[in-house]
C-alpha cells in the first residue's frame, strides 16, 4: 500500500510540474500527451544511463529491428531526444551537432513509431512527432517551474 501511495503522490507532483509549465507558456495539452510527458519524466528521473547513449547509432539500429523490439528502440530514441531537446538544450552544442539535431531525430523516431504501432498509440506518437518542438518548450518550462519552487 505504501508503494502505491508514494507512486500516486509522485505522479501528482509530476502532473503539477507539467501543469505549471503549461500555464507558464500559455497552453493546455491534451490529456494523453500531458500524461505521456508526466510518465516520461518519471521514467527518466530513475534512469542513469541516458547520458552515455549515442542516439544516432541507436536510431540506425532501431531501423534494423522488427516488431516489438523496433517499437521499443524507436520509443527510446524519441523519448531521449525529447528530454534532451527540452531539458538539456545545450547538449547539442557540447556534442557539436546542429541545434535541431534532437528535434529532427526525435520527430523521425516518433513518426516511424506512429506508423509501426497498432496498439492504439498511433495518434499519440503522431502528436509527439508533429508537436515535438512545442513539447520540448513545455519540458523547458518545467525547468523554470522547478527552479521557482526551490
Amino acid at each position: 500500500m505504501g508503494a502505491i501511495l508514494a507512486s500516486s503522490k509522485e505522479v501528482a507532483l509530476w502532473y503539477i510540474l507539467v501543469n505549471d509549465a503549461e500555464y507558464r507558456i500559455g497552453c493546455q495539452l491534451p490529456l494523453d500527451i500531458e500524461s505521456y510527458l508526466v510518465f516520461l519524466l518519471m521514467r527518466y528521473t530513475r534512469k542513469r544511463e541516458m547520458a552515455g547513449s549515442v542516439l544516432s547509432i541507436e536510431f540506425m539500429e532501431a531501423l534494423n529491428f522488427r516488431g516489438a523490439e523496433r517499437k521499443s528502440a524507436l520509443k527510446e530514441v524519441g523519448d531521449t531526444c525529447l528530454l534532451y531537446a527540452g531539458l538539456f538544450p545545450k547538449r547539442a552544442k557540447r556534442l557539436r551537432v546542429p541545434d535541431d539535431y534532437f528535434a529532427n531525430m526525435g520527430r523521425g523516431a516518433y513518426r516511424l513509431l506512429s506508423s509501426a504501432t497498432g496498439d492504439g498509440f498511433q495518434d499519440v506518437y503522431a502528436s509527439l512527432s508533429g508537436d515535438f518542438v512545442f513539447l520540448s518548450r513545455v519540458l523547458a518550462a518545467t525547468r523554470t517551474v522547478e527552479k521557482s519552487l526551490q
